[in-house]
């Protein structure tokens, strides 16, 4: 599991530090010739379009993964801090207290990677605005650039099973619903 997910964060590194070079090309373009400009941009969109389409089959060869361990960790890390708060043998606090911890950590850096292609994937919009594309003279030029603006209104993301974006309000979202289903256990346990 742990080679599958390494896998994983190492291809959305690169993909989001593909977006963030993209990015600085596309400011970039104000300082170019305006005989280079058109040349510099059909590149930035051959290359725009590439990585949505890398990290779109990205999503969908994780999306099930992805979906099973967002929906399993909830209730994984509700169980092991209950089993935490109810045992008076020490091996299995540190057991499974350790267990938690590295459930919480593993889904943290799920989302935090999603997270970090999602902002490479919004800065890249940043990037094609800040380049001063509202000054081009030429229409042609303009036009492209209002087309690749409304590209890049849905940044690039990854799902579960299209339920949700892997971002760090997920992340929240799991933890409050693990503390949820905790305070239950807690409450049947203490009626028992």
């Amino acid at each position: 599991m742990v080679s599958f997910d390494l896998a994983f964060f190492n291809i959305l590194t690169a993909i989001s530090m593909e977006f963030d070079i993209l990015t600085e090309d596309a400011r970039n373009l104000k300082n170019l010739l305006k005989s280079e400009i058109f040349d510099q941009l059909q590149k930035i969109i051959d290359r725009q379009n590439r990585l949505f389409e890398i990290a779109l089959r990205l999503e969908d060869s994780f999306t099930f993964s992805n979906l099973y361990y967002f929906l399993m960790a909830s209730i994984i890390i509700c169980l092991f801090a209950f089993i935490v708060s109810t045992s008076n043998d020490i091996t299995q606090v540190i057991l499974m207290g350790s267990m938690c911890v590295s459930t919480i950590y593993q889904l943290y850096l799920q989302c935090s990677y999603g997270q970090l292609l999602t902002d490479a994937s919004g800065g890249f919009m940043d990037g094609i605005y800040d380049c001063g594309w509202e000054d081009f003279e030429d229409s042609k030029l303009r036009k492209m650039m209002i087309l690749i603006l409304m590209r890049t209104r849905k940044p690039a993301s990854v799902t579960y099973m299209k339920f949700g974006h892997l971002t760090k309000q997920q992340f929240t979202n799991a933890i409050w619903r693990a503390y949820s289903y905790f305070t239950l256990c807690q409450q049947i346990y203490s009626k028992v």
